[in-house]
């Protein structure tokens, strides 16, 4: 219970320095799509307009679209309203909508409405999709007046209270106005498609030769390519006895297989030691104890032939049983759904990619194939526009422009013949589908680089705390660790919302390109080491002091103990789980490498700016030990370190850094209720006193436990003036 307890108050004071807002505003229009595949009669019954105590304006739009996917009349699941992730059938249906015109905009909300009770509906708040239940062309206006409030910015915990599309609270009223964050077109558990990751995917239909046709004009158009992950995805080969998984073990999936290898070295084993034992019957002393030393090393040999068993036979399933194989279990089934279930861990596991490489999902004759292979494609096309694969490799090599360069990133070259099998022309495309044929003997432009490196995402910005036991069943305490991967947008809302944060930055720097990366990890990897520890010091810690006399430097506990407020802060390094982000951030440096040194930018004459923030830190320095030698470094921000001694910071190819932040230590330290609680600040190990630089006085009443190290509260860095320490300089 009290691990329950302490759960709640981690995410209330997680979502409250997370979720905070300083201003209230005014919202523009949004436009409202009303999509429906079934007798429906359109009617908005006033809906657009019971918003404006908002400052909201809705215009509504009436669209009758049969979808493009299989119809499934039987009345859907619609989850608990809370609940941060889609179902399967949902993303389903909403992909079979948009194909592959993924809205932009984040003016723009679409609801479905599908089959069901008119009473239910879903929807994820800050989510620009919501499902309507509709039943013999009937629907509930009040559960489309709900799901629109939801998705505007009500506490789904307090949806239930409104009973007529008159009604909203002021509360409700104050939730919508003070609601900054964005409309996303994904939950926050998707993958969305980005043009970096170690392992490009593509999927296509071909004959039973092995050709398909293509548009000569955009060969690419016949190829799935929907997205870029850091691992392979295994396929479990449910079918096969021999490959089936029957268990798990240390994280393994045991398989028949792996039984029998293990069983084949034991009989050789057994049958070994009887033969011994014969021997030692018959043999006089000092013979008899060199069988048994011999006994001992084959004892030894059998564990370790047992072991390279079970692992040779792992290595064996899955790098060359699997690179090429069918997945039979899908026969049958659409590129979509196939797509849809690599995520299911019963029948696909993942494995992480050392190195960079594509994997292909080839469908022939209704059955499904699994391949691997390197990054570049090569596909030739027939005098007749046929296709077929021709092979793979890391070296992207255009015959009829002599050009050949090793690469990090993933194309695809078609190579088109005549009538004489001669190439009369070749194209590439990156994986993006973008074609880079007449780019590759581009000048190559020197850029200025932006990259934005995110630290803890909490699973929920709702400061209200009466619905979080009921948070904690759907969706646990924490999101899952990063995955590793960029995205040229704030994909998270991690630094828009805050009074536009990230577009600050650019107005000074002025990059050519804008990067965001995600450093979010476990609470367990910081100094806090666990939530449970975080919800304990966070429920103890003062309030900051009001007035200029500060009476915090000492804290009663609950046992009635008076300690010295500054012990409380979690200050002892966990290398541990540093060393984690370290080495997670260099995948994603790795990422970024491939995007930049796609042709003709060659990023040797880019320059790196980086602006991390708490676990961002240790991610940020990670990547920069991938990007080191491949780019210039130019200038970084460092905000609220999360464990800032957890490694040494080379500040040598910088031509600045500057740490911001509270100072805990010092002639000129804050005072402890001021401290910052989510992450105890230290000097960034490898800097100078010089380049800290501290919350001005004029800020104090933006210091705290929580806010000392709320992004948002980070804006009065712009105003340092030219030619003091910290200054963003205006390029």
């Amino acid at each position: 219970m009290k691990q329950i307890t302490a759960l709640w108050v981690i995410t209330f004071l997680f979502s409250s320095f997370i979720g905070r807002t300083q201003n209230e505003f005014i919202k523009t229009a949004y436009r409202v799509h009303f999509i429906y595949d079934q007798v429906l009669t359109p009617d908005s019954d006033g809906i657009n307009g019971k918003f404006e105590s908002a400052g909201i304006q809705l215009t509504c739009r009436w669209s009758h679209t049969p979808l493009r996917i299989s119809r499934q009349t039987k009345s859907w699941v619609f989850p608990r309203l809370g609940t941060t992730q889609f179902t399967e059938r949902q993303k389903s249906y909403r992909d079979g909508f948009f194909h592959e015109n993924v809205p932009t905009s984040d003016k723009d909300i679409y609801l479905f409405f599908v089959q069901g009770d008119t009473n239910q509906y879903f929807t994820i708040p800050n989510k620009s999709i919501a499902f309507i239940g509709a039943n013999h062309g009937q629907f509930s206006h009040l559960t489309v007046f709900k799901s629109i409030g939801i998705q505007l910015g009500i506490d789904p915990s307090s949806i239930d209270s409104i009973t007529s599309i008159q009604d909203l609270s002021t509360d409700q009223v104050r939730m919508l106005k003070e609601n900054k964050i964005p409309l996303r077109f994904y939950d926050d558990y998707e993958n969305i498609e980005t043009s970096n990751g170690r392992v490009a995917f593509y999927f296509w239909k071909e004959n039973p030769d092995g050709t398909f046709l293509v548009n000569p004009l955009y060969p690419m158009e016949q190829l799935k390519h929907p997205f870029k992950q850091n691992h392979f995805f295994v396929y479990l080969d449910v079918t096969n006895p021999l490959f089936k998984p029957r268990f798990h073990l240390f994280g393994f999936h045991i398989c028949l297989i792996h039984i029998l290898a293990v069983l084949v070295t034991l009989i050789l084993q057994f049958l070994t030691f009887r033969n011994i034992n014969k021997r030692m019957l018959d043999s006089r002393f000092f013979k008899r104890m060199s069988y048994r030393f011999a006994k001992l090393l084959i004892w030894a040999l059998a564990i370790s032939s047992n072991i390279f068993a079970f692992y040779a036979t792992e290595f064996y399933y899955t790098n060359y049983h699997m690179r090429f194989h069918e997945i039979t279990s899908f026969h049958g089934k659409s590129q979509l759904e196939l797509e849809h279930k690599l995520g299911d861990s019963f029948q696909f596991r993942t494995q992480d990619a050392v190195f960079a490489g594509s994997q292909l999902f080839r469908q022939i004759d209704h059955s499904w194939y699994a391949q691997r292979e390197d990054r570049v494609l090569y596909f030739d096309v027939d005098s007749t526009n046929h296709a077929s694969f021709l092979h793979a490799r890391n070296v992207l090599e255009l015959k009829t422009k002599k050009y050949k360069r090793r690469t990090q990133s993933h194309f695809v070259v078609f190579r088109f013949h005549d009538g004489n099998d001669k190439i009369i022309r070749e194209k590439v495309y990156n994986h993006m589908g973008f074609e880079l044929t007449n780019k590759l003997h581009l000048p190559d432009p020197a850029k200025r680089i932006l990259v934005f490196v995110n630290g803890y995402r909490p699973v929920s910005t709702n400061q209200s705390m009466s619905d979080f036991l009921g948070t904690f069943q759907e969706k646990g305490v924490e999101f899952p660790n990063s995955k590793n991967q960029l995205f040229s947008m704030d994909r998270f809302a991690y630094w828009e919302p805050w009074n536009q944060f990230n577009e600050r930055f650019q107005q000074r720097i002025q990059a050519d390109e804008i990067w965001y990366a995600d450093g979010h990890h476990s609470v367990s990897t910081s100094n806090h080491r666990s939530v449970i520890n975080f919800a304990g010091t966070a429920a103890v810690y003062p309030k900051a002091c009001k007035g200029n006399a500060h009476h915090c430097y000492r804290t009663k506990l609950p046992s009635n103990q008076l300690v010295k407020t500054m012990s409380l802060l979690a200050t002892s390094p966990n290398y541990d789980g540093f060393d984690l982000r370290y080495q997670h951030g260099r995948i994603a440096g790795k990422n970024l490498l491939q995007v930049l040194n796609e042709a003709p930018n060659y990023s040797k004459n880019d320059t790196l700016y980086i602006v991390s923030h708490s676990m961002g830190h240790a991610y940020a320095m990670g990547m920069c030990a991938e990007l080191r030698g491949n780019i210039q470094f130019g200038e970084c921000y460092i905000l609220a370190p999360e464990n800032a001694i957890g490694k040494t910071f080379d500040v040598t190819p910088w031509k600045s850094v500057w740490q911001y932040g509270a100072v805990r230590t010092g002639k000129f330290k804050h005072a402890p209720c001021q401290q910052d609680g989510v992450a105890a600040q230290s000097l960034v190990k490898g800097l100078s006193l010089q380049q800290r630089i501290p919350f001005p006085s004029s800020h104090s009443k933006q210091m705290g436990f929580f806010d000392s190290h709320f992004v948002g509260y980070y804006t009065w860095i712009f105003d340092i003036p030219k030619g003091k320490s910290g200054y963003v300089p205006q390029h």
